[in-house]
């Protein structure tokens, strides 16, 4: 009886709190794609089993299996990070409806317990590509947008069941009628992960103390203002507990645990002209993080607070050219007992670029831009950019620098920060070469970008006598190459089959004259690839997935004791979709990690073995719903 009422009171606080949403189709300018006209980025798509089951994965498992980054994680629903061409995850931006998301204390974001299914549009910005969003986007940003709610009403609701105590429960709402748009969507997830691992005796115990919830509500209204306007207002509340469990060489009562409770909101002003593109907005966030260490009896609670305002687009400086602008304001407080009181933060961008189109195959583009941070003013850093195009190829070369700010945590952490701390900066450069064709029944893709990255006033936390201390050590240089391949066939009039093959090679050498110079960066694979191959029917859905790693050091000598042996795991997904005109009913199984292979991304903490996942969604759809 309890589950039932837990049930119902799930699907109405969905339809009652306030989250995500989505742009009309009249506005196709959001706050992150009024840019970039001539110089695009690089556009990854899912293919069409990934789009049907978004519902099925989180965000990360997505970057993870479809996009060339590489996922630290501690366990399913645990913590989680990116990080992209040997960079660490603060040189990767994470940006939702034009807001940041970046926590200013950490300099990074968090990608646990986030569902893909909140998102309808991705794209990923590379090098300097991603400098449009400031200060921590060197090595790329994550663009996270929602696509216009279709004309009538639907709702969905989703119950899925699996190994190791994984339940997920959906329910969400859209409609569209008007001149009023509304999206709203609950997510609840949770898992014990008591999943079974082979101890230091090469003995099979279950992980103890791993188990993790995740709560996220989404909502969001939009008013039409007319064909080329509206206002857009969206939230997202997001509760997680989650326990950490002890590493493998660790005491099994050196256990810990993490909430994290985050609001985030913003409003948008989004305006479409024949010559001017303008989005202007402005957002809050207040994140808290508790951690409390069960042994020790250690606990400390972090916030950070604040606010942003945004104002970016384009207009037209002639017939062949365009003027991009993005101006932004950041201001955070980060109350902690383990920072000094009352720190906070100011930050000012400022960035502006002219592109110009010098005959129909051959776009350039240059751009400026420059930082402010509590008075202090950032290097002036500037991108060139140019692509050309004939027939099914193009090429496109971007170069230039990059830069971070100090995190508040390098400045002001007691004991050990250092508030005199040099910013990292660098210099980056790439070439993508692509090549598209579509015939009668086959279509496909290809992708090749070599790259080049370096980062100097590297910051490293090092012992400084008893007390830990950020410290600018080092330089790096990392080069590589990145190739994906997309591809689909009509088999029979209604089967489709398709493919996606994605390769990254990233070789990061540490610089300099000290001990660690000409090794290689630690958390750094080499090799990082993907592949899915995918048919479906009317009716039929399935689907193979293979993600491959190869192995890592993780320590500064790379000495052989520090590798992290590499993996390659498979996953297997049918789904089966039954309509009864206004209902559809779609039942999935899943496979994860289909040859039982052991594996970890991080040293002693073990991902699970072979598990199974079962979905059962139904969604109710009534296109002709209208409302005067």
């Amino acid at each position: 009886m309890k589950k039932h009422i837990f049930t119902t009171t799930l699907i109405l606080q969905g339809f009652i709190c306030f989250g995500q949403s989505s742009l009309l189709p009249e506005v196709v300018v959001t706050a992150s794609k009024a840019h970039f006209s001539a110089i695009e980025p690089i556009e990854y798509t899912w293919d069409s089993l990934a789009a049907r089951h978004k519902d099925q994965f989180s965000l990360a498992e997505i970057l993870r299996l479809y996009l060339p980054a590489h996922v630290r994680l501690y366990g399913p629903g645990l913590i989680s990070t990116i990080r992209v061409r040997g960079q660490s995850s603060e040189h990767f931006k994470v940006v939702w409806n034009g807001l940041s998301l970046n926590n200013a204390a950490l300099g990074l974001f968090d990608f646990s317990g986030v569902p893909a299914l909140l998102f309808d549009h991705l794209q990923m910005y590379h090098g300097n590509l991603a400098g449009f969003y400031g200060s921590g986007s060197g090595s790329g940003a994550l663009v996270l947008n929602d696509l216009p709610v279709k004309k009538g009403f639907s709702v969905n609701a989703l119950q899925a069941a699996g190994s190791f105590g994984y339940r997920q429960r959906i329910a969400s709402l859209e409609s569209s009628a008007g001149r009023w748009s509304l999206k709203v969507v609950n997510q609840l997830q949770y898992a014990d992960n008591n999943y079974p691992f082979k101890n230091l005796s090469n003995q099979l115990q279950p992980l103890a103390n791993g188990g993790y919830i995740h709560h996220n509500v989404t909502a969001g209204a939009i008013y039409r203002l007319s064909d080329k306007s509206a206002v857009n207002i969206s939230s997202w509340f997001q509760n997680s507990a989650i326990s950490i469990p002890p590493s493998r060489v660790e005491s099994r009562f050196n256990t810990s645990r993490q909430w994290n409770r985050n609001q985030r909101s913003v409003i948008n002003y989004t305006f479409t002209g024949t010559k001017l593109r303008l989005a202007a907005g402005g957002g809050a966030i207040a994140e808290q993080i508790v951690y409390h260490h069960d042994l020790l009896g250690l606990k400390d609670t972090s916030e950070v607070n604040g606010w942003q305002f945004f104002a970016r687009g384009a207009f037209s400086a002639g017939k062949r050219s365009n003027v991009t602008y993005n101006a932004e304001h950041h201001r955070y407080q980060a109350p902690s007992a383990n920072r000094l009181p009352e720190v906070g933060t100011h930050i000012s961008l400022l960035n502006a670029g002219y592109e110009y189109q010098l005959t129909d195959a051959l776009q350039l583009s240059a751009t400026l831009r420059n930082e402010w941070q509590d008075g202090r003013a950032s290097p002036l850093i500037a991108r060139l950019a140019g692509r050309y195009s004939v027939a099914n190829w193009s090429i496109q070369a971007t170069g230039g620098n990059h830069f971070r700010w100090p995190t508040l945590n390098e400045r002001y952490w007691v004991p050990g920060g250092n508030p005199n701390i040099l910013p990292e900066s660098g210099y980056t450069a790439d070439v993508m070469i692509s090549y598209a064709s579509k015939k009668h029944r086959t279509e496909g893709k290809i992708f090749l970008t070599p790259f080049v990255q370096s980062l100097e006033n590297q910051i490293i936390w090092q012992p400084q006598g008893s007390l830990w201390s950020p410290v600018n050590l080092r330089k790096t240089l990392a080069g590589g190459a990145e190739t994906r391949v997309e591809g689909s066939v009509q088999l029979f009039s209604n089967t489709l089959a398709h493919l996606i093959v994605a390769y990254t090679y990233c070789r990061n050498v540490i610089q300099g004259s000290d001990a660690a110079a000409g090794k290689l960066a630690i958390y750094t694979p080499q090799h990082i690839g993907n592949a899915h191959l995918g048919v479906k029917t009317q009716v039929w859905h399935a689907g193979v997935q293979m993600v491959y790693q190869s192995s890592q050091h993780t320590l500064s000598d790379n000495h052989p004791s520090g590798i992290l042996p590499g993996f390659t795991v498979l996953n297997l997904l049918v789904s089966r979709f039954v309509s009864l005109q206004k209902f559809t009913l779609r039942l999935s199984g899943e496979v994860r990690n289909l040859a039982n292979t052991e594996y970890a991304y991080i040293p002693h903490r073990p991902m699970p073995g072979r598990e199974f996942r079962f979905t059962l969604n139904l969604q109710f759809t009534n296109p002709k719903y209208t409302k005067s």
